[in-house]
């Protein structure tokens, strides 16, 4: 049979701790920090892939600046017309597409009461 002192013995040797390796430390902080890194390169692609989409300049408004630069004399008459046909065109287009043809009134059914009339009865 083993006596105290003997099973405390084996105990403190297995108890025992092998030295600290500061190695640990530093392999612990490059992984902290590569996380952080990653972290942040995410955060700024994600920053950057939010970011509001410049619109794209209408045909009306590059025609307001070719307009500028003609009265200031940097456009001879000559290229003004024949930049104000090119936008003319593209105007008419944008026109069309975003001005949608009136709907026709439609006979739905719906009878509608008109409102009752203010001058008296006489």
């Amino acid at each position: 049979m083993l006596g105290p002192w003997t099973v405390a013995g084996i105990m403190g040797a297995v108890a025992k701790r092998p030295q600290w390796d500061p190695r640990l430390l530093w392999a612990a902080v490059a992984l902290i920090v590569t996380i952080l890194v990653g972290a942040l390169i995410i955060a700024l692609v994600d920053r950057w892939r939010k970011r509001p989409v410049q619109d794209k300049v209408s045909a009306n408004d590059q025609l307001a600046e070719f307009r500028i630069l003609y009265e200031r004399g940097e456009l001879s008459p000559e290229e003004f017309e024949r930049i104000r046909n090119l936008l003319g065109e593209r105007i008419r287009q944008e026109l069309d597409l975003t001005v949608p043809p009136p709907a026709a009134p439609s006979d739905t059914g719906i009878q509608t009461r008109e409102p009752p009339s203010t001058a008296s009865p006489g």
